[in-house]
């Protein structure tokens, strides 16, 4: 589904149910629909397994249909201002991938939900603000087999890399910082369990290049 500014406010949606074999949907773009009807009918897609939300150009807010649609989903893919996922004690992530793209906003948002995926076997977060409590809060990841962390914000590294060390599964890790921490070269030693390793430091326009920690 992508932009289409001639569409109506509240347009009738398609009865997506009848779609009995779809198994993944991607939106793209601002469009005039009501979202919680959309919301509804992705829900009763039968097969429905991945969704992909890319910048719809309203903020998303809690509804039953949207929050039971996030908790079933195998897959979750979300590029938005502000990202939302839903309250893990009445809706608990079922999603093995978890993909989440946003930029100048703090993890503490909506980590929580995260923390309580317990099925999550790749997760995958760019352009975000690594708050304190978070970088400790990664050590609960413990299914976890990839983890890409791109374009991350962070005073200190420490922290992050010395609990991403316990993941007893844990075997890409792709990391790419901002900008050079103090105890960059340091900390990626911590990481010797870890069969693919990738750690990269941008800063604006400058090429990334890989630190070999061994």
């Amino acid at each position: 589904m992508t932009t289409n500014w001639l569409d109506t406010v509240y347009r009738t949606i398609p009865k997506f149910r009848n779609l009995e074999n779809i198994e993944f949907v991607y939106i793209n773009g601002k469009m005039n629909l009501n979202y919680d009807s959309l919301w509804s009918e992705l829900l009763k897609m039968p097969s429905l397994k991945f969704l992909g939300i890319y910048n719809i150009g309203k903020n998303m807010v809690s509804s039953s249909a949207l929050d039971e649609l996030l908790a079933k989903l195998d897959g979750i893919y979300m590029n938005q201002p502000e990202i939302y996922l839903p309250n893990p004690e009445k809706y608990p992530l079922n999603a093995n991938s978890i993909v989440l793209e946003s930029y100048n906003h703090e993890t503490k948002n909506f980590f929580e939900p995260l923390k309580k995926a317990s099925n999550l076997k790749f997760l995958s977060l760019s352009g975000f603000t690594l708050s304190d409590e978070n970088a400790a809060d990664f050590g609960v990841f413990k299914e976890l087999n990839k983890l890409s962390i791109i374009r991350l914000g962070t005073k200190e590294d420490t922290p992050l890399l010395q609990n991403i060390a316990t993941l007893p599964k844990l075997k890409y890790f792709n990391l790419n910082l901002g900008k050079a921490t103090s105890n960059i070269e340091k900390n990626i030693g911590l990481l010797k369990n870890i069969e693919d390793l990738q750690v990269s430091v941008s800063w604006k326009s400058e090429a990334c290049y890989i630190l070999n920690p061994f």
